[in-house]
């Protein structure tokens, strides 16, 4: 089973809501990783995302303290980028969503 694993940063221009968790997250930058696996057997490659690591901004309240989330199925941040874009853009963000790849993609298996 061939693994790929791919980080970037996600960009929400408001406050936003995960299923599962408890509180409001605020706008900002997320480190984003996916993993997903590689389907065997097609004419073409092709990869089904099993799931998404959100790395949450630091509460000044804890210092130290960082906490990840991890999204069993990664269409709950699909639909939050959506619920964000409809929203309106912020003139003073960076352009588009994904602020770009930070690192590289790495396959394990």
């Amino acid at each position: 089973m061939k693994i790929r694993r791919t980080k970037k940063t996600i960009e929400f221009d408001h406050p936003f809501t995960l299923h599962g968790y408890k509180e409001t997250l605020p706008s900002g930058r997320y480190e984003m990783e996916t993993e997903e696996e590689w389907i065997e057997g097609l004419s073409f490659v092709a990869f089904k995302r099993k799931q998404v690591i959100l790395h949450l901004q630091r509460d000044a309240q804890r210092p130290g303290i960082s906490e990840i989330l991890t999204l069993k199925d990664p269409r709950e941040l699909d639909a939050a980028l959506a619920r964000d874009a409809k929203l309106g853009h912020n003139a003073n963000a960076p352009s588009g969503k994904c602020a770009g790849v930070i690192g590289k993609t790495s396959e394990a298996g």
